[in-house]
């Protein structure tokens, strides 16, 4: 397609991330491409819809709940999605640096 636009199958194989896995973030308005043929149902990711997979994407990895990604994606202020960013990442270090400590001090 053009004017900048991807296919499912090819925003699957750049990012790694299933087709089921995309088809299940447009079901539950996660991601939702930003057009899709009338005619066919395909489904055409814009650049938009790649930064918003990245940021996904990111989130999945902090542990972070499907409706709070929602919720972070919605609003739009690049500013204050890095900064809540930063606070699971802080959250995540400080688990991670917690779990280091018990399997230290339980000699196993």
């Amino acid at each position: 397609m053009e004017h900048g636009y991807y296919k499912i199958g090819e925003v699957s194989q750049v990012t790694g991330i299933s087709k089921d896995t995309l088809h299940f973030y447009n079901k539950i308005g996660l991601l939702v491409p930003d057009y899709i043929d009338p005619a066919n149902q395909y489904r055409y990711y814009s650049l938009r819809n790649l930064w918003q997979l990245d940021i996904i994407t990111t989130c999945r990895k902090l542990c972070i709940p499907l409706e709070t990604v929602k919720q972070i994606l919605s609003l739009r202020d690049n500013k204050e999605i890095t900064r809540l960013l930063m606070e699971y990442r802080q959250e995540a270090i400080r688990l991670s640096q917690y779990y280091q400590q018990v399997v230290v001090s339980s000699n196993l």
